[in-house]
């Protein structure tokens, strides 16, 4: 069930509007909808971009910044706050309870050699140390 599903059920969308859209972008790439970090839900997919975010009023459209990207073949075990810079996304978000976390699907060939490949793993905007 995706964000429109839930709008239609609760009556936030009136007939005739427009269905949201559901995720959030990143260059030409959609991502999953921002879930927060301690309850996301379980992936159908482990292969994958991600990207930690965290609240902030200064972006739009969508009010998050990314603090990190990252790729692995093992998003289950790999974004978990066992991760060597979790304690520097905490840091900088103040708290866990702010951390989000966004995925976007890769398979197979898409992987290699891509645009990516260049930003993943790299912290967006570094910690003040």
């Amino acid at each position: 069930m995706n964000q429109n599903d839930w709008l239609n059920i609760f009556g936030l969308m009136t007939p005739g509007e427009a269905p949201r859209p559901s995720g959030i972008f990143f260059k030409d790439r959609r991502f999953s909808e921002p879930a927060l970090f301690a309850f996301r839900l379980p992936l159908l997919f482990d292969s994958g971009l991600y990207a930690i975010l965290v609240p902030d009023i200064n972006f739009s459209p969508r009010q998050f910044r990314v603090l990190y990207f990252g790729e692995t073949g093992e998003l289950s075990k790999r974004v978990t706050s066992s991760h060597e810079k979790y304690a520097d996304w905490v840091r900088e978000a103040g708290t866990a309870s702010r951390l989000y976390v966004a995925f976007h699907e890769m398979i197979g060939t898409q992987q290699a050699g891509k645009p990516w490949k260049a930003i993943s793993s790299h912290t967006i905007n570094p910690p003040a140390t």
